[in-house]
């Protein structure tokens, strides 16, 4: 089942919930407010959107997501050494 965001515009809270795609709710979940008729409940939109500016067009997704990994590796063995030695003091 899709999970969704709703707001609520009377207690201004946002939380999501799972239900059929069929399904709208009505109650808000968190300050219990019949929402249906006053519209103060709204589905957020939820989507992913992945932009890159710096995509070079002649390397594939594989190469990008291998390049990806490699820094992000040596990103965690630097702050690895760097918590290990604030650790050892």
């Amino acid at each position: 089942m899709p999970r969704y965001a709703y707001h609520c515009n009377l207690c201004d809270a946002t939380f999501q919930v799972t239900h059929s795609m069929s399904e709208t709710l009505s109650v808000c979940k968190e300050c219990d407010a019949e929402c249906e008729s006053g519209g103060t409940l709204t589905r957020v939109p939820s989507f992913v959107n992945f932009t890159s500016k710096n995509i070079d067009k002649k390397q594939t997704s594989k190469q990008r997501v291998d390049e990806f990994i490699s820094t992000a590796r040596k990103e965690l063995a630097e702050q690895a050494a760097e918590a290990r030695k604030d650790y050892d003091g």
